[in-house]
């Protein structure tokens, strides 16, 4: 059915029944398998207005409860005989893609799409669209799904749920990675945006109680991908909340943060109710049963657990703490045995960097503990025999021998980097230097291969600390430092790094402090380096607009790779006792003190389009004077620097200082400015990026008044003008300044005024004038042109009562001919239009007083648009006016004008006020006036 007949249609028929005749035909097509198509969802939207269910871009008025089939929109449809014959025939996305773009306007449509998608087909749907990221609906969807289907725990079951899960955790972390943080002034839009991700953030929840209750310990998961996809929600909302009401979460009294926090303590509660109920009450119990499967289970849930992720500092940091408590306490109640035998599994390594760190903790504990109880070498324990000790030490030895780096091709043992990486990136190095170390002195246990590695990764950490401790260390090493300091820090300390060395040991080894010291400051060389590195490649980009210029050896030295490079080739180290007292300084690149001093404020300002304009008109000159001065015109670094550089940022920062204190002329603007005519935020934007944070820019708003009336004066000329012909026509005596500074635009020297000659006095009177339309512009000029009427009326009729007054007479003369009684309405409506003019405005009025006589004359024109052409035509019946105040004497005027007084201000009091006084008929009537009320 095209649209027209659709619309004659919904003349004839009512709404409720022409719904209930589209529900009628989409559900018999789904009865009849030949017709049923997914095209049905293009009725969708027409049956949802038909039914008021939705308007456009507004909220569904259904009922708030998902568990409702009316919140999912397809109320009367039955859907789900649609759903059950097309799931493996037909696809359906591509009809929903077609109709995303309707989703803002019927908020429900989204919803009945979700529905009606097969569950093979979802996470297709998610990835399919570009615009929408339907958390609340595939949400409900799944919890639907789990709530009912019987078959959650097969494998491809479980694959496609994952799947939709990390489909949707994909987009809302593109969301929040791509849009800006709520500012602290919250829209109507915010208000929504944040309603909305609420709403996402519960229905997760929602699905995670659902799985909670559905699944078994080998659903770990997807448990544990549904609570990442809760940590992108969580994280997501939190950006929409302004930062001056996200506080922290136990001071917080926003209603927002509040059901945020209510939704993050329930999913630790049920995360953590879970694991008590799924798990076994020990880590190891399996292990008493001869079974491996439940704690290698519980390893992988452990793992998921820590891989989910809040980019929310302060909801991550909870989330970590929370789990790695109870996880600590599940490890603590193992035996040493267990414990050192788990740590050394095969694929300890591949679990996450928490669950390897907490194993090795415990392992190392238990091997720590039996042996402080050992005696002599004889009597190594009292509870455990030899044979235990033994097996710690081989298991021990063999978990260190199996991680150890194999040699690159070639050679015999491994390479002093790779094992410095292995050092700083595999966490029982700590244990090994612990139980090894002179505090326990337990490395007798582990065979003699593995002494010699932990020996040699001793080695490696002290000369890696001399290095450090010289600067002569190589980059990339420094990198690898700087990216695993807290694991460094922590080796450091372990070997001996907690306490000051004496001299007598002829040992350089810093305390922990110091150490900690010279790492702050290799970390700030080395990005002293990049940022140098980063103005330097800005600068020779910068350079491509003022070729030639030699820059061909500095283009090679920002090219480099400094991995294989040491700290001291790119800059000079500060030593440990200079620390405070020297400046960082990068000598890799060689350059002048000039260029130095340049590279930072030009990356600040070289976008700037004045800046370029100097630029490269500076650079033209200097290339010129070169050529004449050496025969080449090529600059080098060095006198791009002094003579280009320096020469430019002076006039920039002449040009600010000049624009800043006013003392710009006229022409100067133009020449600077003149192409910002109309574009004032721009010119805004430049003048804040030259003036950079070297003072305050209060005054750039004041100034870019000023340029912006200068530039409007040409504009202004003919209201200008008129005003100052109404000042010399009728000799107003007043402060016309502004007006008269206005004026002078087209002399000689105007353009050599400075920009403060643009005062508040000429900004005011020229945004007032802006308001002079043409129309008003010839209402004021005919104004002049009547001079002799205005005079007129002036000196024989004082104020507005006498021209009520005069009216009337001159009515009573008129008598019954039309034209003259239109001549005296004329008369009366010119008259009282521009009565600011005539009666109002004095001989020693100015400016200001003048315009606020056009603000009347201009609500008498809006009203009457042939004001001057009235105006004109009194003029022309001068005479005849005159002729009606010479015929009616004084008398007459006199009696109008108390007539006049009594109808308006007269008071009239019939009867006797005292009750007592005898009545008499001059008693009965009495006319009170006040004093002044009759002329």
């Amino acid at each position: 059915m095209c649209i027209l007949s659709f619309i004659m249609l919904a003349h004839c028929v009512p709404c409720r029944k022409l719904a209930e005749l589209l529900c009628s035909f989409c559900n018999k097509t789904f009865t009849a398998k030949k017709h049923v198509d997914p095209r049905f969802l293009l009725c969708v939207p027409v049956l949802h207005f038909l039914r008021l269910e939705s308007a456009p871009f507004k909220p569904p008025s259904v009922v708030d409860n998902y568990e409702d089939i009316a919140w999912w929109g397809v109320k009367s449809l039955n859907t789900q005989s649609f759903v059950n014959f097309i799931e493996n025939h037909m696809n359906v996305v591509e009809i929903v893609k077609r109709l995303e773009p309707l989703f803002p306007v019927d908020t429900l449509l989204c919803r009945a799409c979700v529905r009606v998608v097969p569950f093979n087909q979802l996470a297709t749907l998610v990835k399919s669209l570009s615009m929408s990221v339907l958390v609340p609906e595939v949400c409900y969807s799944l919890h639907f799904t789990f709530k009912n289907r019987p078959f959650y725990f097969k494998q491809i079951f479980q694959d496609t749920c994952w799947e939709i899960i990390e489909s949707l955790t994909g987009r809302i972390r593109h969301l929040e990675m791509s849009e800006e943080e709520t500012s602290s002034q919250i829209n109507e839009d915010d208000v929504k945006n944040l309603s909305s991700c609420l709403e996402d953030t519960n229905s997760v929840l929602t699905l995670l109680k659902t799985v909670m209750n559905k699944s078994y310990i080998d659903s770990y998961d997807i448990l544990c991908c549904i609570c990442n996809l809760y940590a992108a929600c969580y994280s997501y909302t939190m950006t929409k909340i302004p930062q001056n009401k996200r506080v922290t979460r136990q001071t917080s009294k926003n209603t927002e943060i509040d059901k945020m926090k209510e939704m993050y303590d329930s999913v630790i509660s049920s995360m953590h109710q879970w694991i008590h109920t799924k798990l076994p009450y020990s880590l190891f119990s399996s292990w008493e049963c001869g079974s491996k499967t439940d704690y290698t289970n519980e390893l992988k849930v452990w793992h998921h657990i820590f891989l989910v992720e809040f980019s929310d500092q302060e909801a991550g940091e909870i989330w970590h703490k929370h789990f790695l408590e109870l996880f600590q306490d599940r490890v603590k109640t193992a035996k040493p045995s267990q414990k050192v035998k788990l740590f050394c599994r095969k694929d300890v390594q591949d679990y996450h960097p928490t669950v390897q760190k907490t194993l090795s903790d415990a392992a190392f504990s238990a091997v720590g503990e039996i042996c402080k109880h050992a005696k002599d070498s004889e009597d190594l324990f009292r509870t455990i025999n030899q044979s235990e000790v033994n097996e710690y030490g081989t298991l021990l030895s063999h978990m260190l021998e199996k991680s150890w780096p194999a040699p690159n091709h070639g050679e015999n043992c491994a390479s002093f980097k790779q094992i410095l990486q292995h050092l700083l990136t595999w966490t029982p190095f700590v244990g090994f230097f612990k139980m090894t170390g002179a505090s326990q002195g337990h490395g007798n246990i582990l065979s003699t291969l593995a002494q010699e590695h932990v020996a040699i990764s001793q080695s490696v950490l002290d000369s890696l600390t001399q290095e450090l401790l010289s600067g002569a260390i190589q980059t990339d090493d420094l990198n690898m430092v700087l990216n695993n300091i807290n694991h460094f820090l922590e080796l450091y300390k372990v070997t001996g790094g907690e306490t000051i060395p004496s001299k007598e040991q002829g040992c350089h080894r810093p305390d922990f402090p110091n150490i900690t010291k010279i790492l702050d400051h290799r970390k700030k060389e080395l990005e002293a380096f990049e940022h140098d590195r980063k103005l330097i490649s800005s600068f020779l980009g910068i350079c491509q607009s003022i070729q030639p210029v030699d820059i061909q050896q500095l283009q090679e030295k920002v090219e480099v790779n400094i991995d294989e490079l040491k700290l001291s080739d790119v800059c000079n180290p500060i030593k440990l006792d200079q620390i405070g007292t020297r400046l960082l300084e990068v000598t890799f690149f060689g350059l002048s003190l000039a260029v130095k001093k340049m590279l930072e404020p030009l990356q600040k300002i070289h976008s700037s389009s004045l800046f370029q304009n100097m630029w490269i008109s500076r650079a033209k000159t200097q290339h010129k004077e070169k050529q004449k001065r050496s025969g080449t015109n090529i600059l080098s670094i060095d006198e791009v620097a002094v003579e280009v550089w320096q020469f430019v940022f002076r006039e920039i920062m002449e040009v600010l200082t000049k624009t800043q204190t006013g003392s710009l002329t006229l022409k100067e603007v133009d020449t600077l400015f003149g192409r910002f005519r109309n574009h004032y935020d721009q010119l805004e934007k430049e003048l804040m990026q030259l003036l950079g944070a070297r003072s305050k820019a209060d005054w750039i708003k004041d100034r870019m008044v000023q340029i912006k009336q200068y530039h409007q004066l040409e504009d202004r000329l003919d209201a200008v003008g008129t005003i100052i012909n109404i000042k010399k026509t009728f000799g107003l005596s007043g402060d016309f300044n502004a007006v008269l500074l206005l004026s002078s635009v087209r002399d000689a020297d105007f353009k050599d005024r400075k920009l403060e000659s643009i005062n508040h006095e000429v900004v005011t009177a020229g945004i007032a004038l802006a308001e002079m339309s043409h129309a008003r512009i010839l209402c004021l000029q005919e104004l002049v042109k009547q001079k002799a009427l205005v005079d007129w009326l002036r000196t024989e009729i004082k104020d507005v009562q006498q021209l009520k007054v005069f009216v009337d007479l001159a009515m009573i003369s008129a008598g019954e001919t039309d034209m003259e009684v239109d001549r005296v309405k004329c008369l009366h409506q010119a008259t009282t239009g521009f009565s600011s003019f005539i009666f109002d405005l004095k001989p020693d009025a100015g400016f200001h007083q003048l315009m606020k006589a056009c603000e009347s004359l201009w609500n008498a024109l809006r009203n009457d648009e042939d004001l001057p052409e009235k105006l004109r035509g009194v003029s022309h019946h001068l005479d005849w006016l005159k002729g009606v105040k010479e015929s009616h004497g004084s008398v007459e005027t006199s009696s109008l004008s108390q007539a006049e007084a009594i109808n308006t201000k007269g008071i009239y009091v019939v009867g006797s006020i005292d009750k007592n006084a005898v009545v008499c008929k001059k008693m009965l009537l009495f006319l009170s006036l006040e004093a002044g009320a009759i002329c």
